[in-house]
């Protein structure tokens, strides 16, 4: 059988390479890996540093890029995506300029810390932008997140997890209209609220009990978005510690779908006890009636509100919560 020659060096070539002694000829030479220099504890030592070496560069890098910068980095730490209007109008509501927002979204993108993808609503909507965090901003999300809470800077689990390379066809397969849909609702609670408020988001807000129905008895339930009062540590449990679920319905789901998400909340209630009311979120009035009837069902404390009556059920579940 013929075998190509392209990367099988000759006889001449191996004089170039430093596994065989001077002239090519001869029994290789041991050749000790860079790796094994040092023993364990220098390899130990070599990946603490490593670990340590990209917050500190995220670190340098928002170091002055201003306070829009950080305010927005902080927000897609919350949230995983944000179009330019959403985040204009965060900046408007914490008293900053909203035509910052594009600047302030530049500077994160030169400094390596967003980026953006593209994304149609719609195969004839207009191209939008939408911005998300690099694995590097992740990571300074993740640390200005724990340092805000009084952790002394160890790494937020959800935001860690996040830390990862954005492919530019991810938002295909992401569901990132269901994603903008719960920025939006994020964004109105910011906006409307004269108080603040812990947010929860998709990693973060996995709850796991005791199942009768899984095969293993362990259940997991992750709803869109938990919101609790203000001060939680990024590893304590929002929904356990006073908060309120939440749930953006864009009718994707049929009622056997609704039904068993539902069946899963009882069981989670059965075995942690009571906590803070179900809110589903949708514009739909008829979907709306129908979501409350299977709330009904599954004899569940809850309602089905549109997004303003959900940013005033929330206030007034924080206000109760507060006294």
């Amino acid at each position: 059988m013929f075998l190509p020659r392209i990367g099988w060096p000759s006889l001449r070539d191996r004089t170039a390479c430093p596994l065989l002694p001077e002239g090519g000829r001869g029994r290789a030479s041991k050749v000790r890996p860079m790796a094994d220099v040092g023993g364990k504890k220098g390899r130990r030592t070599a990946r603490t540093a490593a670990s340590r070496r990209p917050v500190e560069v995220a670190a340098r890098r928002l170091a002055g890029l201003g306070p829009e910068a950080e305010a927005l980095l902080d927000a897609l730490g919350e949230v995983r995506f944000l179009r330019p209007d959403q985040a204009a109008a965060l900046l408007a509501a914490r008293g900053g300029e909203a035509a910052a927002a594009r600047r302030a979204l530049g500077r994160l993108s030169a400094a390596g810390l967003a980026l953006s993808l593209p994304h149609r609503e719609r195969p004839t909507a207009p191209l939008v932008r939408v911005w998300a965090l690099t694995p590097l901003g992740a990571r300074a999300a993740a640390a200005r997140a724990s340092h805000a809470a009084g952790e002394g800077g160890a790494a937020d689990p959800h935001l860690a997890r996040r830390a990862r390379a954005l492919r530019g066809d991810e938002v295909a397969y992401l569901f990132l209209a269901h994603a903008l849909d719960l920025s939006d609702l994020y964004v109105a609670l910011v906006c409307g609220l004269d108080r603040p408020f812990t947010w929860r988001a998709g990693e973060g807000c996995r709850l796991r009990y005791r199942s009768l129905l899984a095969p293993d008895g362990a259940g997991v339930l992750v709803p869109d978005a938990v919101v609790a009062p203000a001060g939680l540590g990024p590893g304590e449990d929002a929904l356990a510690l006073g908060g309120c679920a939440l749930e953006v319905d864009r009718a994707t789901m049929g009622a056997a779908a609704v039904a068993r998400k539902l069946m899963r909340y009882r069981e989670l209630v059965a075995d942690r006890g009571e906590f803070g009311p179900i809110l589903f979120v949708a514009e739909d009035e008829s979907r709306r009636r129908r979501l409350g009837e299977l709330l009904a069902e599954a004899g569940l404390a809850g309602q089905a509100l549109d997004r303003a009556g959900a940013v005033q059920a929330v206030g007034a579940f924080l206000a109760r919560g507060s006294r």
